[in-house]
């Protein structure tokens, strides 16, 4: 009877295999390990101390290269607004934001052969320059800033349209050029700038004729 028992057990056995197979398979691991193999690896020993160690170096490395692959981006936003803030104030007539970005031994170039050419060293020169340009009724509205370098050697592109307006509001100068410049350190070290002469020329001309005459 015994053992007519234990073969109908077996067969039995075999045919839940069968629709199973698994299931004998994780019979064995339980006999062999005491545990089923979705519990082989303890939660512990997911994650040894050690692991961390040596993955930390990885995440310091990948955010420093974030860090400075992002710094170069936000210096070239903050002096492109810097000089946006500059110029929207010297047109409003306030010197002094352009005026304290200037290096002492500042220089300045305008090429050509009209009032305005010279080469120009020193804050006090450049200033007398640009305090000029505002007088005329000249206005620069920038266009375009292109910044690269870091900040002890940053070297500005700037593209920009001007006019002189004359007092009864009509248009006598457009022009349009470039501002080459070196920024070190936030301070402007040297620009120059590069329009149409013939057009400053002409301006000189303007200027001449309408200057007011000694009684």
């Amino acid at each position: 009877m015994h053992s007519e028992y234990t073969a109908t057990e077996t067969a039995a056995t075999c045919v839940a295999n069968l629709a199973d197979p698994g299931s004998a398979v994780r019979k064995q691991a339980r006999e062999a390990t005491g545990r089923t193999p979705f519990s082989s690896v303890h939660p512990k020993q997911a994650m040894r101390p050690g692991d961390h160690r040596q993955s930390a170096p990885l995440v310091v490395v990948l955010v420093l290269a974030v860090v400075f692959g992002l710094l170069p981006a936000l210096y070239a936003w903050a002096v492109r607004s810097m000089l946006h803030r500059t110029l929207r104030r010297l047109r409003e007539g306030d010197f002094e934001p352009l005026f304290s970005t200037y290096a002492d031994d500042i220089k300045f170039v305008f090429p050509g052969h009209n009032s305005w050419a010279g080469e120009f060293r020193g804050r006090e020169e450049v200033e007398r320059w640009v305090r000029r340009v505002y007088q005329v009724g000249l206005r620069l509205e920038p266009q375009e800033i292109l910044v690269m370098g870091p900040p002890w050697d940053t070297t500005v592109c700037l593209r920009f349209t001007d006019r002189c307006t004359a007092p009864d509001g009509t248009v006598v100068y457009t022009n349009r050029g470039m501002v080459f410049g070196k920024i070190s350190w936030g301070k402007i070290t040297s620009y120059e700038i590069h329009e149409d002469t013939e057009k400053v020329a002409a301006l000189d001309e303007y200027v001449a004729s309408h200057e007011p005459t000694g009684a």
